[in-house]
């Protein structure tokens, strides 16, 4: 019996350890993926295409949904790129439901970091646009 416990006191102490070691492995990229493939509008939570990145093919009216994916950089957006085809403007909002712009990104341009017009880290909806339309 005392070498059943022995036993299962050391897989315990392997598996708690294991699950210690495990996040930190996860934790740390080996780089950061900058990429922005055609059609997409990307969003990153650090400057310079940094950290965790949101690659929405249309518009999303809430990021603050914990099941979307968006949610990752909700109230945390600090670089752009629009890559769409079909909308000029890529917008991102202060509020959900496309509304209070904060960022205004024209078709093929790259914000690495926030201009003085305009305000980081506060996204909370994405909304594409065409020429012509104002975000």
């Amino acid at each position: 019996m005392s070498h059943r416990l022995k036993s299962l006191g050391a897989k315990l102490a392997g598996v708690a350890s294991l699950a210690v070691a495990v996040p930190l492995v996860a934790a740390v990229p080996a780089h950061a993926d900058t990429s922005c493939g055609s059609g997409l509008f990307c969003i990153w939570v650090n400057e310079q295409y940094g950290g965790t990145a949101y690659r929405p093919v249309g518009n999303d009216p809430q990021w603050s949904d914990t099941s979307n994916p968006a949610y990752a950089v909700w109230d945390a957006d600090s670089s752009w790129k629009n890559r769409y085809q079909s909308w000029y403007w890529a917008c991102v909002y202060d509020l959900k439901g496309y509304q209070n712009v904060t960022v205004w990104v024209s078709q093929g341009q790259s914000i690495p970091a926030v201009p003085s017009n305009m305000w980081a880290n506060r996204g909370a909806s994405n909304q594409g646009l065409y020429s012509g339309d104002t975000c």
